[in-house]
């Protein structure tokens, strides 16, 4: 019989890894007296003890010790920007401090993964960064901290294995185009101007942010897997030229998180093979900035900004040839849409024949049902739940053939001020019936598998049950409830 003393020694310090970066280096103290084993495996494998967090509450003895048993080994470093610039009460502490920091910096060569300031890097030069694969950076100084002789003019070092690289806090953009330039490889870049640490909402605190520096960012990592933005307050782009098409051929998933006129940033983007996009919290009104950009630009040119918040052009620009995204299987859209861009919203998922996961919460979706009567394609229920004339596949003869919006949809999560019977036509049409046509599609959509609604204000045991014979899931998005759809009765 197998036990854990015969877990490989190999495998043990893996799993050990995982567990110091999630809990910090205290993590290995218990397990140190399970077994002489596990003590030896911990005792003798120097990177786990090269993974440092380096915090004002660490002593700097621990942090020694620490790093003389990491050995030779990668490291992989998280420090604080105030550990460094913040004295503690007594000198000698600081002292003590500067010391683990001058260690550190003997070893700048060996960092593989690095969370850290600006204060600090000041301190380095990115030619002797050559093994840095994975960079988190913080602003850990002014606003107008220069990067010094960190990028040295003379000697451009590109690093080919610098693969992952975020900002947070606002990193100034004299730090963070440098290190995009010299590192071709980048494959995940993060930008965020918010604190980490904050568990409150960050929009109102953000500083304005030139959109033309999100830009340039976006038009330096060409080859990037995945993109983030979070917490962007954007200047306005009015009256700014647009950048020419940015193509990301490899990108396969973006997300923008509070990014104001996300449009904007949106519009440029050529990402032919996404596969992961999400939106939320993009769409900002008017009374909501007033206070934190009185006497800004957020007053000029009222009209024009209105028209840089719609996603219409996004929809569009991406519905042209070569620009559509035909390999999305995943489509997230929070409180980012206003009312007219639902239609132009239902005629890009026509373009999206693999979308499997589609997720809507914005109520701007039942206010187009309600308010755009002429334009059929203001009502994503009725395009969801009934075959269409498919206007982006006309034949050579001019024909419009029948089809499915999102043929291969499975997964429907729906927050938009929806009735039931939207709810109960979709699935309905995606459950499993054949609807009868006098010119049916040439295929059905793939069976939907569950349903994600506010069910419980509006639906009782019966209409529950319904759902239940359509689809294999149904879950209830409304807090209160608990997901609890057995306890449902009537009027509840």
């Amino acid at each position: 019989m197998t036990t854990i003393h015969d877990i490989p020694p190999e495998i043990l310090a893996a799993s050990f890894e995982v567990g110091i970066y999630t809990w910090g280096i205290g993590y290995l103290r218990p397990l140190s007296d399970v077994c002489q084993a596990w003590r030896d495996t911990i005792e003798h494998t120097p990177r786990l003890w090269g993974i440092i967090s380096f915090t004002r509450s660490r002593s700097a003895a621990a942090l020694l010790r620490q790093l003389a048993k990491a050995k030779n080994a990668p490291l992989a470093l998280t420090i604080e920007p105030l550990s460094i610039t913040r004295s503690a009460s007594k000198s000698s502490i600081r002292k003590d401090k500067e010391e683990v920091l001058k260690a550190l910096l003997g070893r700048v060569g060996g960092w593989v993964s690095a969370d850290v300031g600006t204060d600090l890097l000041a301190k380095c030069r990115w030619e002797d960064m050559a093994n840095l694969e994975k960079l988190i950076i913080r602003r850990g100084g002014p606003q107008n901290q220069d990067p010094g002789p960190f990028f040295t003019s003379e000697y451009e070092c590109k690093n080919l294995k610098l693969h992952s690289f975020s900002t947070t806090g606002g990193v100034p953009s004299r730090w963070v185009t440098p290190f995009l330039k010299y590192s071709p490889s980048i494959r995940y870049f993060s930008l965020h101007t918010g604190n980490k640490s904050q568990t409150y909402h960050t929009y109102w605190h953000s500083k304005l942010h030139d959109i033309r520096d999100t830009w340039t960012y976006l038009a330096l990592v060409p080859n990037a897997y995945t993109i983030e933005l979070t917490d962007l307050a954007h200047t306005a782009p009015a009256h700014i030229s647009s950048p020419p098409p940015i193509l990301f051929r490899s990108l396969r998933t973006l997300r923008l998180q509070e990014v104001r006129y996300a449009p904007a940033v949106l519009t440029p983007l050529v990402v032919p093979n996404l596969q992961t996009l999400s939106l939320e919290h993009t769409r900002r009104e008017r009374e909501a900035w007033s206070w934190r950009y009185a006497n800004s630009d957020m007053d000029a040119d009222s009209d024009h900004r209105q028209h840089q918040l719609l996603l219409a052009p996004v929809f569009t620009q991406w519905s042209a040839p070569g620009s559509v995204p035909e390999h999305l299987h995943t489509l997230e859209l929070k409180d980012c849409l206003r009312s007219g861009d639902v239609p132009f919203l239902v005629r890009w998922l026509e373009r999206l024949p693999h979308l499997v996961r589609l997720v809507i919460q914005d109520d701007q979706v039942g206010a187009a049902k309600e308010g755009h009567d002429a334009d059929p394609d203001a009502n994503l229920y009725r395009a969801l739940s009934s075959p269409r004339m498919m206007t982006s596949q006309k034949d050579l003869n001019g024909n419009l053939p029948m089809g499915w919006l999102c043929p291969e949809l499975m997964i429907l999560h729906l927050d938009t001020d929806n009735a039931l019977d939207d709810v109960v036509s979709i699935a309905s049409a995606r459950g499993g019936k054949v609807v009868q046509l006098l010119k049916p599609p040439s295929s059905m959509p793939s069976r939907l598998r569950r349903i994600e609604t506010r069910l419980c204000p509006m639906a009782g045991p019966e209409d529950v049950q319904l759902l239940r014979s359509l689809v294999d899931h149904i879950s209830c998005v409304c807090t209160n409830c608990g997901l609890m759809l057995e306890s449902l009765s009537p009027g509840q």
